[in-house]
């Protein structure tokens, strides 16, 4: 039922009532005969009539309360001194005042109204003018509480249409504002989770872009910078860093930093760290904190989280992420399985790299590796017109030292001259273990001369050389050795077997010397 429709329904009433009182006037003039009309036995009849008009008003009446009972809205009528002349049980319920309560009472009073925006006399203004107001309003209710309420207001007017007073349609509305409030939040929560995945969304593929990047670095120093690179994207408002360690050593090195440089030792011990001595992660700052870390002391920063870096058990180093705010854990956590795996998996190319390009014993190159790199270092040498020399080495009565002093030693032998070799040739030649007791070095950029002159310097340091085995001192010992120079367009093989054929002579001519080819296959 709209305001309207309760507007006509009020103004029926209200013309009933006066059509009701004047019917009562009649019939009791018509009865005192004042009327002058009627006969006797009309007035005999008279209260029979009566009763029977009063019966259909008080029918009209009933039926028309029971509507207004059956209204979930308060239906509040007022007359132009705004006092309450009528009062539904909808309005009861929802104030708490009863009708006998309310009804005769100004409502002003008897209902302090809130309005948002907009005063009382400004609504009273719009509902003269137009002839109806609505909107919501706070109400205090008869126990203190405010109820919104949905209020429509029309003027109310008698069958002659003039104006006798207001009625107001008022809708409690609590339900409909808590289904608001909780549609509010969940949208609010909602819009949060949304923000909340797309920056999962984004720091995925941040860590997904650094784990592409750090799959095709050949070794630590590549990493070290993809990492310093995305770890400044991944975490924009935090600084850190990523301290690794070898196998096997109790020392981290620091291998890159991003954001604030912050006072860390380049290099501390394990033991100065809480997460790698308890191998998990650990947050300094806050209420659920721990200490911090002893190489950290100097360090200021108010939140810190440390994650170690661990493998099947072999620790790799540690990741570091501090900052004003608290690094979120499971971040940390993700881009260090990202880290820890990368390192994991270069350490393992290393090894498996050293496996197959490194003698086990000696340390030094393999014949597989040099079958690799000796074609490579020649057409270097041909397309910058350059020189290079191979040198092949044999220990002198090898077999002989290892059945008198047994295979350990032979083996220390071994190392021992790699060792020489390590030490004594420049980071640009190339040291090989050829096979058994023999070596072979490949000399780029050397001439001959600087050749021989430097082989001639280890020969004489092996001649002098003493190994310490078990408490013995072993030797002498004795090399020999066969140099062969690159002309022209010699290959590998070419040069190879000429270094072969000036060891073969060397030996031939007593061992313990060196003989030189001077021209290293086809081309001379």
């Amino acid at each position: 039922m709209d305001a309207e429709s309760i507007a006509r329904f009020h103004a029926r009433i209200a013309a009933l009532h006066e059509q009701l009182d004047q019917l009562v006037a009649d019939l009791e003039r018509w009865e005192a005969g004042e009327d002058g009309s009627a006969s006797a036995p009309a007035r005999h009849a008279a209260p029979e009539k009566r009763e029977s008009a009063w019966h259909c008003q008080e029918t009209r009446l009933i039926t028309q309360a029971n509507l207004l009972a059956q209204v979930a809205d308060a239906i509040i009528a007022t007359d132009l001194d705004l006092r309450i002349r009528s009062w539904n049980p909808a309005a009861e319920r929802i104030y708490g005042w009863s009708a006998v309560e309310a009804i005769g009472q100004p409502i002003g009073e008897l209902i302090e109204t809130h309005y948002a925006g907009i005063s009382p006399k400004e609504v009273l203004r719009l509902l003269f003018a137009s002839g109806s107001w609505s909107g919501e309003i706070e109400q205090r209710r008869r126990d203190g509480s405010f109820a919104p309420i949905q209020s429509s207001v029309s003027l109310l007017r008698n069958e002659a249409g003039a104006i006798v007073g207001t009625v107001a349609i008022n809708r409690d509305i609590s339900e409909r504002r808590h289904t608001e409030w909780l549609l509010q939040a969940v949208n609010s929560r909602l819009e949060q989770a949304i923000v909340e995945a797309q920056r999962r969304a984004a720091e995925l593929t941040r860590i997904n872009e650094m784990h592409d990047l750090l799959q095709v670095c050949q070794n630590r120093a590549e990493a070290a910078e993809v990492i310093g690179l995305r770890l400044a994207t991944i975490f924009p408002e935090h600084s850190g860093y990523l301290a690794v360690r070898q196998p096997g050593s109790p020392i981290l090195d620091r291998l890159s930093q991003w954001g604030e440089q912050l006072p860390v030792s380049k290099v501390f011990a394990v033991e100065e760290c809480w997460a790698l001595r308890r191998g998990q992660l650990h947050v300094v700052g806050g209420a659920q904190g721990g200490p911090r870390c002893r190489y950290l002391a100097a360090s200021n920063v108010a939140y810190a989280c440390c994650l170690p870096l661990s493998v099947q058990g072999e620790t790799y180093g540690v990741l570091h992420v501090a900052g004003a705010s608290e690094p979120r854990s499971e971040l940390v956590i993700s881009v260090g399985d990202a880290i820890k795996l990368t390192l994991a998996n270069i350490d393992l190319r290393e090894a498996l790299r050293e496996q197959a390009t490194h003698d086990p014993l000696t340390g030094l190159f393999n014949r597989r590796y040099l079958e690799v790199t000796l074609p490579r270092e020649l057409h270097r040498i041909r397309r910058e017109d350059g020189q290079l020399c191979v040198a092949m080495l044999d220990i002198d009565h090898f077999k002989h030292f290892n059945d008198r002093y047994g295979h350990e030693a032979g083996d220390a032998l071994l190392r021992e001259v790699a060792w020489l070799f390590r030490t004594r040739l420049r980071k640009s030649d190339i040291a090989c273990r050829y096979g058994g007791e023999e070596f072979l070095l490949v000399l780029p950029g050397s001439t001959l001369a600087d050749t021989t002159q430097r082989l001639e310097q280890i020969c004489a340091l092996v001649r002098v050389l003493q190994i310490d085995f078990h408490g013995r001192k072993l030797g002498p010992v004795s090399i020999s050795v066969g140099i062969a120079a690159h002309t022209g367009d010699a290959s590998a093989a070419d040069l190879l077997h000429a270094a072969d054929t000036a060891l073969y002579a060397a030996k031939e001519a007593g061992r313990d010397r060196i003989v030189v080819v001077r021209g290293g296959g086809g081309g001379g």
